[in-house]
C-alpha cells in the first residue's frame, strides 16, 4: 500500500471499503463531470489531460474525490464515513507548503491518469465480452465516447 506524505500527515489509499463508500464517490465524480468527459474528435492527449484537470477543479469536487480516496494512516477502509472524506478533504484545502502543494497537485493528475485508463480498461474488457473489437467500433478514439460509457 502506497503511503502520501502530504503536510505533515501521511495517507493511504482506499482499498476495499464499503457500498457505501462507492455511492458516495461515485456521486462526487458524476458531480465533476467525470462521467461525461469525452476525448475531443483530433484533440492532443496532452490537451485533453489539462482540459481534463480544468474541468474537475472547476466542478469543486477534486477535495471531496481526494477525500474519498485517501485516508490516514492506521485508518481501515471499513472504517471510512463521509465525516472522514470531509475532514481529509478540509486538511488538504489548507495546504500551503509548496512541496505539500506539489504533492497534492501530483495525487489529482495520478488520479485522472488512473481514471482515464481503467475507463478505457472497461470500454476495451465490456466490447470483447460483447464479441464487439472496440479498435474497430465506429468512433473509438474520434470523440463521440464518453468516459460514462468505460464504465468509469
Amino acid at each position: 500500500m502506497e503511503k502520501i506524505g502530504i503536510g505533515g500527515r501521511t495517507f493511504v489509499p482506499v482499498r476495499n471499503s464499503t457500498i457505501e463508500h462507492d455511492f458516495w464517490l461515485m456521486a462526487h465524480i458524476r458531480g465533476a463531470g467525470l462521467d461525461r468527459i469525452a476525448i475531443g474528435e483530433g484533440e492532443a492527449p496532452d490537451d485533453f489531460a489539462v482540459r481534463l484537470l480544468g474541468e474537475v477543479i472547476d466542478s469543486g469536487r477534486i477535495f471531496p474525490i481526494l477525500g474519498g480516496l485517501f485516508l490516514p494512516e492506521g485508518t481501515s477502509s471499513l472504517d471510512w464515513t463521509p465525516e472522514v472524506a470531509e475532514e481529509t478533504a478540509a486538511f488538504l484545502k489548507r495546504i500551503s507548503e509548496p512541496q505539500d502543494k506539489l504533492e497534492v497537485q501530483k495525487q489529482v493528475i495520478s488520479l485522472l491518469i488512473d481514471f482515464f485508463q481503467s475507463g478505457l480498461a472497461s470500454l476495451r474488457i465490456s466490447r470483447k465480452s460483447s464479441g464487439t473489437d472496440p479498435e474497430a467500433a465506429p468512433g473509438f478514439g474520434s470523440g463521440d465516447r464518453s468516459i460514462s460509457e468505460t464504465g468509469g
